[in-house]
């Protein structure tokens, strides 16, 4: 039950992932909170930790921005640092506000998350396969040779 649970668990969060790096190509998506940001933008995922003066704090909580509706023109034209000035994020004289902690680009944790549910939802039809070509049971790996009867004898399942 708790093998299920996480099977379904890490699906999700990698169609999460998988759907915040498609979108990530058109928008940008960030998300701050004491002084530090979780920001999604062109594929990438960057954690930022900001100044510790009042003045320079963003605003808390989510936001978006779709650069086709900043007037930037097509999806994806806009540069991060056209995006980052939009946010408020310079200082005076333009000085950066925070810096670029660490940052993984996206496929990275979509990889992590499916590799196990795939592996999971491939081997089930293999190991049937391969226990059909070698005659043994489906359910336990018996082995049917000379067994004429059509039931396991270990487990009772029916060819």
């Amino acid at each position: 039950m708790i093998r299920k649970a996480i099977i379904v668990v890490l699906t999700l969060g990698a169609f999460g992932t998988g759907v915040g790096w498609i979108v990530s190509f058109t928008s940008s998506v960030s998300y701050t909170r004491n002084a530090k940001q979780v920001t999604l933008h062109g594929g990438f995922l960057e954690f930022k930790t900001f100044s510790t003066y009042p003045q320079h704090q963003p605003r808390q909580g989510w936001h978006v921005l779709s650069c086709t509706t900043q007037g930037y023109g097509h999806p994806g034209d806009c540069t991060f640092a056209e995006w980052l000035s939009y946010q408020g994020l310079r200082g005076p004289q333009g000085g950066k506000l925070f810096s670029v902690a660490s940052g993984v680009p996206c496929w990275f944790p979509f990889v992590l998350l499916s590799a196990y549910p795939i592996i999971v939802f491939i081997r089930g039809p293999l190991r049937r396969w391969r226990r059909r070509r070698r005659r043994q049971c489906i359910r336990c790996g018996y082995n049917l040779r000379g067994n004429v009867s059509g039931v396991c004898p270990e487990c009772g399942e029916a060819r």
